[in-house]
């Protein structure tokens, strides 16, 4: 998979608001905290997660926490380092410095997976309280999280993360753009379904929050041993001002109008697992068109895709 060097460290300089030195902690006595759980689960594709800390006992002033992150158990997960130019591991930790102001009674410690794409089984790793400033630290000190290795779970579940799309625009320029594909809970009809759901790349062009639109995974296609995707469309997915909607639409073949974009089209890429990657069908587009809800009046395209490979 592919990280960039410039966004580990981004993350590695972020951090959760902490006291300063010249701040007064909290007094009072009996406040204690601890781990909200002594286990938790999380998948590798899960994104960014949040291991919560919990305060007990009411304090009068801020109190600070000090944890530790580090892989244990028979596969230790590890953290997304640098070794030898070249960058790896499981996870990134946004701060293990956090602060719980007055008044508040928990904190997450943030953490990002990062999908190694390799069958290795679950791994694990402890999050640790080693100190606390204006409390002491209560009975559970430290939770083992174990990290789900998706690529011995089902297809659902696996194609689940995020992804780079490489395409081309409609200047016919070689781009790449991110999205994020997410499912629903086990036992749920859209589970059932295949439903998955499909953005992200609408909040770059829109300024928006993300966006999403449904997508179906297939595993019985007749004509492929591999399973494919399918985003139906056109979708409208967001208001562009009172009249006016912003739609995913799709074509597989070439259109005379933006009319054409009003007819119903199945955008498919079919998944390697063994690659990582969803290729879609060479004539397939797809686009983000500004139009009535009936089409009867159309806007513009604000943005075009084809020659659409997704990779991690």
């Amino acid at each position: 998979m592919k990280y960039t060097k410039i966004f580990a460290l981004t993350l590695g300089v972020l951090s959760l608001t902490a006291c300063s030195d010249k701040e007064e902690f909290n007094t009072a006595t009996d406040v204690t905290v601890e781990m909200a759980s002594s286990e938790l689960s999380v998948k590798e594709n899960g994104g960014t997660v949040n291991i919560p800390l919990k305060l007990n006992g009411k304090a009068n002033g801020p109190v600070k926490v000090q944890v530790q992150v580090a892989g244990c158990g028979e596969i230790p997960a590890v953290p997304y380092l640098e070794n030898n130019g070249e960058w790896s591991g499981n996870y990134i930790v946004t701060s293990e410095s956090l602060n719980i102001p007055e008044g508040e009674t928990s904190v997450n410690v943030e953490i990002r997976m990062l999908d190694d794409i390799e069958e290795t089984g679950d791994r694990t790793f402890s999050v640790t309280i080693i100190s606390c400033e204006g409390a002491t630290i209560g009975n559970i000190a430290s939770t083992i999280v174990t990290v789900e290795d998706n690529e011995s779970l089902p297809i659902y579940d696996l194609i689940q993360g995020d992804w780079t799309m490489s395409y081309i625009d409609r200047d016919g320029a070689n781009k790449t753009a991110n999205f994020t594909i997410t499912g629903y809970a086990e036992g749920t009809e859209e589970y059932n379904d295949g439903m998955l759901e499909f953005g992200g790349i609408a909040a770059d062009l829109f300024g928006t929050d993300e966006i999403w639109v449904p997508m179906y995974l297939v595993e019985d296609d007749p004509d492929s041993e591999k399973p494919y995707v399918v985003v139906p469309t056109p979708q409208p997915f967001g208001y562009y001002d009172a009249t006016n909607y912003v739609w995913l639409c799709g074509s597989t073949a070439p259109i005379s109008g933006y009319g054409d974009l009003a007819n119903q089209c199945m955008l498919i890429g079919e998944f390697d697992k063994a690659t990582q990657t969803i290729t879609f069908e060479t004539t397939a587009k797809m686009w983000y068109v500004v139009a009535s809800f009936d089409f009867s009046s159309v806007l513009g395209n604000v943005g075009t895709f084809e020659n659409m490979v997704m990779s991690r």
